[in-house]
């Protein structure tokens, strides 16, 4: 596989995770991250999650206080390690 080739379909799954966490939010549910993550050792798995918390923030209505914060701190703590 090129680079290429493996950026593209990174980021096509990246897409599709988010496609997939919107839609679930679009019909009430307001399932946890973890349900759409591809498995931690993707290449874009920390994109993924980042844009998952944003996407959760945003559409959940969940504001982003400390505890929220903390609590992504403790649950993806390769991503958000500082």
């Amino acid at each position: 596989m090129t680079t290429l080739t493996a950026q593209l379909t990174a980021m096509s799954d990246l897409t599709a995770c988010v496609e997939a966490f919107e839609e679930a939010i679009a019909s009430g549910q307001c399932a946890p991250i973890e349900e759409f993550l591809p498995d931690s050792k993707h290449p874009n798995f920390e994109a993924i999650v980042i844009e998952l918390v944003r996407v959760e923030l945003e559409l959940c209505h969940r504001p982003p206080d400390v505890s929220s914060i903390e609590s992504y701190q403790r649950r993806f703590p390769g991503v958000f390690s500082s």
